[in-house]
């Protein structure tokens, strides 16, 4: 959807931890990959902590990360 409406991903978090402020991370522009625009999201987020860590979901088949 997002390449089809050529707009940019707006990669951010809240960190609820330390300080209690919005984060941007990146912006990806080049979304024709999915496996590579997923890949780099998951990358991303590797070191976040989630508010509820049991709910935050990453697409693992798209990301090397996960594979222990």
């Amino acid at each position: 959807m997002v390449y089809k409406a050529n707009v940019p991903i707006v990669v951010g978090y809240i960190d609820y931890y330390k300080k209690k402020q919005m984060k941007f991370k990146s912006v990806i522009q080049n979304t024709s990959d999915m496996k590579r625009t997923i890949t780099e999201i998951s990358q991303m987020y590797k070191n976040v902590i989630a508010k509820y860590p049991k709910d935050l979901i990453l697409d693992k088949r798209y990301s090397y990360f996960f594979i222990k």
